[in-house]
């Protein structure tokens, strides 16, 4: 199914994949095939909540369930929210030998599907994104650390910083989940976990140009490992950070030309409009262009197309 798919052969990948839905038994592999329907779905025209819905069937083999409606999820948050300040501190305290490895083979996969769906309910389903944050955490704090626990803890330090004002925690928090990957050599998070800390924790703490430092360590770790949608809205995230703290607008038009580049060779078309809206910000800049000249741009971001590659 994943080679269909990488050959753009996509209706066939889905195909195959029913096929193992229907006659396979062991759970994990059944976890996976969901998850990568999901992938498949997540890259087409297909509402967030269908894609989500592959996720969740996959959660269901291991018994995990999810609160359908911000009602029921908000008992949930609030508790969750209330320890999360005291939970991440004590973690920090004891440092990475106070984590073991995460082992049991339902729990990677469990924290892999939470993973893949934090991004669409961060977008779609802010309550439920807070949920699956929370439980990451704990799972982590319960049966180990893996891989994808990095990008959590950075994206807990995010939330101590915007919900409790705590940016210094939020930024040691972000530092010990750096010490992980480093430590554990989980390089494929690197480039996510850079991209988060980069965009939301290190300019509470920091200048802005460790921002985009971590911006160009996240672009050329997402290039290496293949994670290429983080690398590019690291890539147009980067430029905005370069704008906006004074760089000379001759400077801000050849970075403006690589973004572009950058963004065309590796078909990551969504994040287009993000650079023709920098463009024509520099274009009224430098040369006076009109209001009314950006009439068509403005219509390109009304339509909402949220899909990141065409």
């Amino acid at each position: 199914g994943q080679t269909l798919f990488l050959c753009g052969r996509t209706e066939e990948a889905l195909s195959a994949l029913e096929t193992l839905l229907v006659s396979e038994s062991d759970r994990i592999l059944l976890a996976r095939v969901y998850a990568l329907r999901a992938m498949i779905l997540d890259h087409g025209e297909v509402s967030r909540e269908r894609t989500l819905t592959e996720i969740l069937k996959a959660l269901s083999l291991f018994g995990v369930g999810l609160p359908r409606t911000a009602g029921e999820a908000e008992g949930e948050i609030s508790s969750g929210m209330a320890a999360l300040p005291a939970k991440t501190a004590a973690l920090v305290r004891a440092g990475e030998d106070g984590l073991a490895r995460m082992r049991d083979d339902a729990d990677v996969m469990t924290m892999n599907l939470f993973f893949q769906a934090l991004p669409i309910t961060y977008q779609g389903y802010p309550w439920l994104y807070s949920v699956i944050m929370l439980r990451m955490l704990d799972m982590t704090l319960e049966r180990g650390v893996t891989d994808v626990s990095c990008k959590n803890l950075v994206e807990c330090g995010m939330t101590l910083g915007s919900a409790f004002g705590d940016y210094r925690g939020g930024y040691e928090l972000a530092m010990f989940a750096f010490g992980l990957i480093d430590r554990y050599r989980f390089e494929t998070q690197r480039s996510p976990c850079c991209f988060i800390f980069a965009n939301f924790v290190s300019s509470w703490r920091r200048p802005i140009r460790e921002s985009v430092e971590y911006f160009d360590l996240a672009i050329s770790s997402g290039v290496a490992s293949g994670d290429i949608q983080h690398a590019a809205y690291s890539c147009a995230h980067r430029f905005n950070r370069l704008l906006l703290s004074g760089t000379g607008l001759a400077a801000c038009a050849e970075e403006l030309a690589s973004l572009f580049s950058f963004l065309r060779s590796n078909g990551a078309t969504m994040l287009l409009v993000y650079a023709e809206l920098f463009q024509y910000v520099l274009d009224r800049l430098m040369s006076g262009a009109t209001y009314e000249s950006g009439a068509r741009l403005r219509e390109k971001i009304a339509g909402g197309d949220n899909s990141f590659y065409k």
